[in-house]
C-alpha cells in the first residue's frame, strides 16, 4: 500500500511540475535575437567612436576637407599619428618631406563629428589645437585643444590582451570621406620596420587589421569589441589589399605616460 501511495504521489508531483514548467517563459535568445543584439551593440560603439574621432582639416575658406584623424582620450588631449602633426606645417611653409621638421606648438585645426551642417563639413569655423608632444620613431603625437569645443566622448585604452582573429572597429576619413566607418579583424600582432615617414623610419610594435583602411585613415583609431582603444593608424601597403598597420596599445601607454 505504501509502495503504491507513493507511485501516486510522485505522479502528481511529476504532472504539477510539468504543468507549471510549460507556462514559463523560455530565457534563451533565438538567432534573430541574439544577431539584432550584436547589431545594436555595434551601432552603439560605432556612435561612440564616432564622437571620439576629431577631423584635422586643411584648405582655404569654402573648401576645407579632412585630411588625417584623431582620438580624444581626454577633456583637453587628441591623440594622432606624428605624420599627422606635421602635415599642416610642411604645408603652410612648403617644407619638403626630406627635410628634418618638427612641428611642436605648430597649430592643429580640426572639428568634431557634432560639427557637422547637413552631413558636410562646416566651412566658417573649426577648433584649434597645438601639438604638444611627438614620437616620430613611433609615429605619435598628441594635440592639446586650446579651444572649448562641441560635444565629444573619450576613448579609454584597452586592458586587455590584443589578440588575432578579435573584432577591430575603425574609424577614420578616406580619401576625404569624413567619419566612414569599417571594420575587421586583427590579422597580427608584429614588431615592425614600417616606412620612412618624413625624415624618420618607423620601428615599433604594431596591430596589423584587415578593416579597410586609406589615406584620411591616418591618425585615427582602432578599437575593440569593447569600443577601447587599440592603436592608432600609421601606414598601410599597397602590394596586397586590407593590410593595415596601428601602432600598438602598448606604444600608445609609453608615449602618454612620458609626458
Amino acid at each position: 500500500m505504501n509502495a503504491y501511495k507513493s507511485m501516486v504521489i510522485s505522479l502528481i508531483m511529476l504532472l504539477v511540475g510539468a504543468g507549471c514548467c510549460s507556462g514559463m517563459k523560455s530565457t534563451s535568445l533565438s538567432t534573430a535575437e541574439l544577431v539584432l543584439s550584436e547589431d545594436v551593440k555595434n551601432v552603439q560603439i560605432t556612435k561612440h567612436i564616432q564622437d571620439a574621432t576629431v577631423a584635422f582639416i586643411i584648405g582655404p575658406p569654402r573648401e576645407k576637407s579632412p585630411y588625417c584623424a584623431g582620438v580624444w582620450i581626454d577633456e583637453s588631449h587628441i591623440l594622432t599619428a606624428a605624420h599627422c602633426a606635421e602635415i599642416l606645417g610642411r604645408t603652410v611653409f612648403s617644407i619638403d618631406e626630406e627635410k628634418e621638421y618638427n612641428p611642436v606648438g605648430d597649430i592643429a585645426v580640426f572639428v568634431n563629428h557634432e560639427d557637422l551642417r547637413n552631413g558636410e563639413i562646416p566651412q566658417d569655423f573649426s577648433w584649434v589645437g597645438v601639438v604638444e608632444k611627438i614620437d616620430k620613431e613611433h609615429d605619435l603625437a598628441l594635440v592639446k585643444s586650446i579651444s572649448n569645443t562641441s560635444y565629444h566622448t573619450t576613448a579609454l585604452l584597452a586592458t586587455k590582451n590584443i589578440q588575432a582573429g578579435e573584432m577591430v572597429h575603425a574609424m577614420g576619413h578616406p580619401i576625404g570621406l569624413f567619419w566612414t566607418y569599417t571594420r575587421g579583424v586583427v590579422a597580427a600582432i608584429r614588431n615592425s620596420t614600417g616606412p620612412i615617414l618624413g625624415d624618420q623610419l618607423i620601428q615599433t610594435k604594431v596591430v596589423q587589421v584587415s578593416a579597410p583602411i586609406w589615406v584620411g585613415n591616418s591618425g585615427g583609431g582602432a578599437f575593440n569589441a569593447d569600443g577601447h582603444l587599440i592603436g592608432i593608424c600609421s601606414w598601410i601597403t599597397l602590394r596586397a589589399p586590407s593590410i593595415g598597420f596601428f601602432i600598438h596599445r602598448d606604444e600608445i601607454k609609453k608615449f602618454l605616460n612620458s609626458r
